[in-house]
């Protein structure tokens, strides 16, 4: 259950472009919860986000990969078949008034519901089977799904929507790993003057 617990929590923050906060605050006992064969939709209660002051409530869809072993759909699926006989109903770490039953438990006690710091290590555990650098710091999930996104074609208008994010802006400043342009700038720059 740990291996894929971690395959999980990377998977959210990666395809699902959530911060660890985020799949902390995913509410299996919302009854916008679906999960079908090709596409999941997880309500997320009291996230980071907020609007004119006050906390947001969206849900995430996520589709299925063709590939088995790369889809996420399948992933919530096994887990969550998996934890949803074990009883959870908790308050939510945000508003104690708020009953919620997380998605992501203690590998050890399906009972008990995680911190935000044990799914950032979850997913960490994936993230350093990448190849980087021994410099290079081991990038968000978020910041690594939305930029593969972008470097596949996904406009960023898209990524921000997606994302919940409020503009392209944040995407652009705080997410997106370095960008590539068409210019050669060495040749525009250093032009011969000969």
């Amino acid at each position: 259950m740990p291996e894929l617990t971690q395959r999980l929590c990377w998977m959210l923050q990666v395809v699902g472009m959530l911060r660890p906060d985020s799949v902390r605050c995913i509410d299996m006992s919302d009854n916008r919860l679906k999960i079908q064969e090709a596409f999941v939709i997880l309500p997320i209660t009291w996230p980071k986000e907020t609007r004119e002051g006050r906390p947001i409530s969206w849900c995430l869809t996520i589709r299925k990969h063709d590939d088995p072993r790369l889809c996420p759909v399948a992933t919530i699926s096994e887990y969550w078949s998996r934890v949803q006989s074990s009883p959870c109903l908790v308050p939510h770490h945000k508003n104690s008034a708020i009953k919620s039953t997380p998605l992501i438990r203690s590998v050890k006690d399906y009972t008990v519901p995680v911190t935000s710091q044990t799914i950032s290590n979850h997913a960490k555990v994936i993230m350093r089977k990448l190849p980087l650098s021994a410099q290079m710091v081991i990038p968000s999930g978020r910041a690594t799904g939305s930029t593969a996104a972008f470097q596949q074609g996904a406009p960023s208008s898209d990524i921000a929507a997606y994302a919940n994010w409020s503009s392209t802006i944040l995407f652009d400043k705080f997410y997106r790993m370095g960008s590539v342009t068409k210019t050669n700038f060495s040749t525009t720059i250093l032009r011969s003057r000969a």
